[in-house]
């Protein structure tokens, strides 16, 4: 399976991942988007014209959700002969991919290309390409289901939207503008801003010990933690919007998925 990803992908795509779940998944996202606009439009520490350029870049983020939209080849598989021995198949595998990569260096780059499998039970943000990349594997219980109510879907994989959402404005994130060029877009006095408060999260995360008393470093979880506090943030805020009249069980609902 791990060998040949993209085929087992697809099987599992055709079996297990409907259109309800893709257009459901494609609605969460648009409504996350929209509360993250919101709250940009809301944000008293940034300034016009930097804002301006923020909300390019989210509005040009593009989503993939489930699978590609062509089926990658990752090897030139002929011809193939396999033996039927592991370490000799394998070799055979590893080089046929080898001879794709190569020929790879001369071809225009695939911005649409995933670098996981349909399978993968994660989703990623890609700063180079400003997309986000939903696999299907992710796209089920206990994360998500078409047939959940939404405080649950929101509050699984609304989060896991928003996290990834906001990796493109995290510290790394922010570096690159709507085309996933790496520019500087943030006014100077903005970019302040946003340091002094990205060192108070890096200095309350600091705080945190694991295993007795070794110190989280902070700095190096900041992405993360931007993300994952904005995620929660903005799929809540959807949420709501969604749901205007929620009562605090719903609330409660929503905490608990996530």
């Amino acid at each position: 399976v791990r060998a040949f990803k993209e085929p087992a992908a697809k099987i599992f795509v055709d079996k297990y991942f409907s259109q309800a779940t893709e257009a459901t998944a494609m609605e969460m996202l648009a409504n996350v988007r929209v509360a993250f606009e919101d709250h940009l439009m809301n944000l008293e520490w940034m300034d016009n014209e930097t804002r301006a350029h923020a909300i390019e870049k989210l509005e040009a983020m593009r989503f993939e959700v489930g699978y590609p939209e062509g089926w990658p080849e990752t090897a030139k598989w002929q011809p193939l002969e396999l033996t039927g021995g592991f370490f000799a198949d394998m070799e055979t595998i590893a080089l046929q991919r080898s001879e794709r990569s190569r020929e790879r260096v001369f071809e225009k780059p695939d911005r649409n290309k995933w670098t996981h499998a349909a399978t993968t039970v994660n989703a990623y943000y890609s700063r180079a390409k400003n997309a986000l990349f939903i696999p299907a594997g992710i796209l089920q219980a206990p994360f998500f289901d078409a047939d959940f109510p939404p405080a649950r879907n929101y509050g699984g994989i609304g989060a896991i939207l928003g996290h990834e959402m906001t990796h493109g404005f995290d510290d790394n994130g922010r570096k690159y503008d709507a085309e996933g060029r790496r520019l500087n877009w943030w006014d100077e006095r903005t970019d302040g801003r946003f340091d002094r408060r990205a060192d108070c999260m890096a200095k309350q995360f600091s705080e945190y010990t694991v295993s007795g008393d070794k110190h989280v470093n902070g700095n190096l979880t900041l992405g993360e933690n931007i993300a994952d506090s904005g995620g929660l943030r903005m799929a809540y805020y959807a949420f709501l919007s969604q749901q205007p009249d929620a009562e605090n069980l719903d609330k409660r609902a929503f905490f608990l998925s996530y």
